[in-house]
């Protein structure tokens, strides 16, 4: 993600920073405000809620050739703070958005990238709900993903 960051920003393609800042500096604070109201089970659920709100704001806010920085963006800091935690089911849920979001980003350079949003954001939110309400180890979980990724 950070060298497709660099590159759309050496490409000069983002013309609403300002806009995409201000959403990933309202984005950092409400993460910090949820990780710190909810149990650690709730984080990984909480995370991705605040992720999708974020990038609908997003894809709504700037436009066509903005949407793959802000999207990068996104996920960099998402990722940076699930990693951050010491739960393993976060760190397996940070891990299996990587593609999904990495396919989505690829995916976004032709029409109706908020509906490819959301197609791809299906199987992840389904995991996270598998890990809150069954609370699967972290190895069935990524396998549980492998199943849902195998069918995108």
């Amino acid at each position: 993600m950070v060298p497709a960051v660099a590159l759309t920003m050496t490409l000069g393609m983002v013309q609403a920073m300002d806009q995409v800042m201000a959403l990933v500096m309202a984005l950092v604070m409400a993460l910090t405000i949820t990780l710190g109201m909810v149990p650690a089970m709730d984080q990984v659920m909480a995370l991705e809620i605040v992720l999708v709100m974020a990038l609908t704001i997003t894809l709504g806010m700037v436009p066509a050739m903005d949407q793959m920085m802000a999207l990068a963006m996104v996920l960099v800091m998402t990722l940076t703070i699930t990693l951050g935690m010491v739960q393993a089911m976060d760190q397996v849920m940070a891990l299996a958005m990587v593609p999904v979001v990495a396919l989505t980003i690829t995916l976004g350079m032709v029409q109706a990238m908020d509906q490819v949003m959301v197609l791809a954001m299906v199987p992840v939110i389904a995991l996270a709900m598998d890990l809150v309400r069954a609370r699967l180890r972290p190895i069935e979980a990524l396998s549980t993903y492998k199943i849902m990724e195998f069918k995108i």
